[in-house]
């Protein structure tokens, strides 16, 4: 073998042995710029490959003990720099494929488990109606450029309780939505309960959400859930309130 062969062998296996050892700061240094100041990473330890950090979402006042995150090689081919991310926090238990492309984002089968209070911190406007029960979100493959993206995602709330409704616990829920070049299209079904949901809406980026169904409950039970369904509307004769906006 030539010298010249030789030290290009040379040079491509030090670049590599470099790239493996490269400090997680570095990812570190780049998550508050791609997630737009959404999140930025504490405490960080390991390679770009394998490592651990405290995750802190500064807008919403949250910090989350533990992330992990392992690099996939067998997503390369598919020009997809992906990892497989854990969370483990006692407020959230998250896992999941992260990965970067060309575009954007890409996250896929993914799943989250967090109670319905803890969600305030994301959702403020959710603490005015203090939220019980638990959460659980579903994501198949969700890609993702800027605010447009592709893919579907659910959201289960089960034994659901609120603040306005005296009757504990309400159901059990379902939001299945589809995202489609920015546009989400979303279905509302109640899997079980006293407190029965239903409907379908849109939201798009820019937009101002729009739903229409109907929520309902037994003339027995009306009593215990009057606070809640004047907020939504009028019961009829029935106790259903039907929803359009």
């Amino acid at each position: 073998m030539s010298k010249l062969k030789l030290g290009v062998l040379f040079a491509l296996a030090l670049g590599l042995a470099l790239i493996m050892q490269a400090p997680a700061w570095l990812i570190s240094q780049r998550l508050p710029e791609l997630s737009q100041g959404e999140a930025e990473l504490r405490d960080v330890q390991g390679t770009l490959w394998r490592g651990s950090a405290i995750l802190h979402l500064p807008k919403h006042g949250l910090t989350l003990d533990k992330l992990t995150w392992r690099f996939r090689p067998l997503a390369l081919p598919g020009l997809e720099w992906r990892y497989a991310v854990t969370i483990e926090d006692a407020e959230l238990l998250a896992t999941g494929g992260v990965g970067a492309t060309f575009t954007g984002i890409v996250i896929s089968e993914a799943q989250a488990d967090m109670g319905a209070r803890s969600a305030t911190a994301l959702f403020p406007l959710a603490a005015t109606f203090s939220p019980e029960g638990k959460l659980t979100a579903n994501i198949r493959k969700l890609s993702c450029a800027n605010i447009r993206c592709d893919g579907d995602a659910t959201l289960q709330w089960r034994e659901a309780g609120l603040a306005l409704a005296e009757l504990r616990p309400l159901g059990d829920y379902q939001l299945a939505a589809t995202f489609n070049a920015g546009r989400a299209d979303y279905e509302l079904k109640t899997n079980k309960g006293t407190l029965r949901a239903a409907g379908r809406g849109t939201w798009e980026p820019g937009k101002r959400p729009t739903f229409t169904g109907e929520v309902s409950a037994p003339p027995d039970q009306l009593p215990k859930l009057q606070g809640l369904l004047r907020l939504l509307g009028t019961p009829d004769e029935r106790g259903v309130v039907r929803i359009s906006r």
